[in-house]
């Protein structure tokens, strides 16, 4: 017995002590990224160290708590901040609470549940982490050259851990997913010159990306239907629109 029932607790009191020193001290940002990456390692070998992909599962979250710890520090207001972070502990007891029930056989674990929701996470890293990468261009006067390879690398694992968890192993899974990288990669770029609050930049980016996701699932999953594919574009396009038309132009 390997004493499962502890890492749930485990992992909310590294991740509140986290967000409490990052909140204090944002300048040892490196030093506290690198102890949580650390201890969601640790939780992840020690749900299933039999899986050779163990690792995998500590990195979904470990890019939210960066990419949502980077938005905070954009953010005005202490209870802001305060909700942010509380809402990123909130995520991560749901997503190691399915890890848990995931690695166990003996547990009853509903098909697709974590595919699903790691695919919300990867949803909510992107809008987070390209909102703080715009912020960061806007406020400290950063170049876009770059933040977009770093953009581009978390991105590129981002979509590796969609097609690992998806267990998307073809040649077309791998052409989409690279026609997934350099399409949001392009809109990343294109978005970076527009006079917008980074907020909504990150919107759009975030958009786009679960736009090409859906699309790529439909293909691969070999479910394609036209008139859904067109009430997703439709829907995206009136979502940008909305986003166009009541955004403050600088």
């Amino acid at each position: 017995m390997r004493f499962r029932f502890f890492i749930l607790p485990f992992i909310v009191i590294l991740t509140i002590a986290a967000a409490v020193c990052w909140f204090y001290v944002p300048t040892y940002g490196i030093w506290i990224m690198s102890i949580l990456l650390i201890g969601y390692l640790w939780s992840a070998w020690w749900l299933d160290p039999e899986r050779s992909d163990w690792w995998r599962f500590a990195i979904t979250p470990w890019l939210l708590s960066l990419a949502l710890s980077l938005f905070c520090l954009l953010v005005s207001g202490g209870w802001m901040v305060f909700i942010f972070m509380s809402l990123l502990v909130l995520l991560q007891i749901m997503y190691w609470r399915y890890v848990l029930v995931y690695t166990d056989s003996a547990a009853s674990y509903t098909p697709f549940s974590l595919e699903r929701l790691s695919f919300i996470l990867n949803f909510l890293v992107v809008f987070f982490l390209a909102s703080a990468m715009f912020g960061f261009k806007t406020f400290l006067d950063i170049s876009t050259w770059i933040l977009l390879p770093v953009f581009g690398v978390c991105l590129a694992i981002l979509i590796s851990q969609r097609l690992w968890i998806s267990k998307a192993t073809g040649g077309v899974a791998w052409r989409l997913a690279g026609s997934l990288f350099f399409g949001t990669l392009q809109i990343f770029l294109l978005t970076s010159f527009l006079p917008l609050d980074f907020r909504l930049l990150g919107f759009l980016v975030a958009s786009s990306y679960y736009g090409f996701v859906s699309l790529g699932s439909e293909v691969t999953d070999n479910t394609v239907d036209q008139r859904n594919m067109w009430m997703l574009i439709i829907i995206l396009t009136l979502a940008c629109l909305a986003v166009f038309l009541t955004a403050r132009w600088y």
